[in-house]
């Protein structure tokens, strides 16, 4: 049996930004659905969260919040990064179509793709739980899709406000929006705002995270390409 393998990039545009949207309506903001939020039940969150509720919850600083929403979300949309291109680039060339499944299987044992992944690790691991990181690269992250070597345009963040939550049983709930400006590379820009929800775990790592993108920013990226 073959496999057809998607690249990367495209794995995490379509799974990321295309299927989050599939709920939505014409016209509705973009939705990344990267799983329950804190205490929904017959979920691995909701019954940490039923627990939580029992003893009372652990607060995280809201300082360590700040810092981590903030950090990922200046990764993330800033762009380029010419060492994440480069790596991709190699992950493309490792890449063939119709590979087996014990020919995928080597492509991601392979030094290319550890490479590709630690850079990941690198960038996001001390903000998120170990579960959280992978749902947010195969997701949510916009990394993969602003990152593309054969584009000249650039991505900046600007105006980052972070709210916790006024609900005293979700203590450690944020709401977050924040701008990008996107340059294409004739120099003309636009401003896009995007907004979303974190959660962070009693160990001051996000352990829930998406973003909604109402101000268009995907459709600017796709009609770029």
């Amino acid at each position: 049996m073959r496999t057809q393998f998607l690249s990367i990039a495209g794995l995490l545009l379509l799974a990321g930004m295309a299927s989050g949207c599939s709920g939505s309506a014409p016209g509705e903001p973009a939705t990344v659905n990267v799983g329950a939020e804190q205490g929904e039940t017959g979920t691995e969150s909701g019954e940490a969260g039923a627990d939580s509720e029992a003893t009372g919850p652990v607060v995280v600083s809201e300082a360590t919040a700040q810092e981590a929403i903030s950090a990922v979300i200046e990764t993330d949309f800033t762009s380029p990064r010419d060492e994440f291109i480069r790596l991709e680039e190699a992950v493309y060339d490792a890449q063939f179509p119709d590979m087996t499944e014990e020919e995928y299987q080597a492509f991601l044992a392979s030094d290319v793709y550890q490479a590709y992944m630690e850079y990941y690790e690198d960038a996001f691991a001390a903000y998120f739980t170990e579960d959280e990181m992978d749902d947010f690269i195969r997701t949510a992250s916009m990394m993969s899709v602003l990152q593309r070597a054969e584009s000249s345009h650039q991505t900046t963040v600007q105006n980052i406000v972070i709210e916790r939550s006024g609900n005293e049983n979700a203590p450690n709930n944020y709401s977050f929006s924040f701008e990008v400006v996107f340059t294409d590379g004739e120099g003309n820009s636009t401003t896009h705002q995007l907004k979303g929800k974190a959660i962070m775990t009693e160990e001051g790592k996000i352990g829930r995270f998406q973003y909604t993108d109402p101000g268009g920013l995907v459709e600017t990226i796709n009609s770029a390409y």
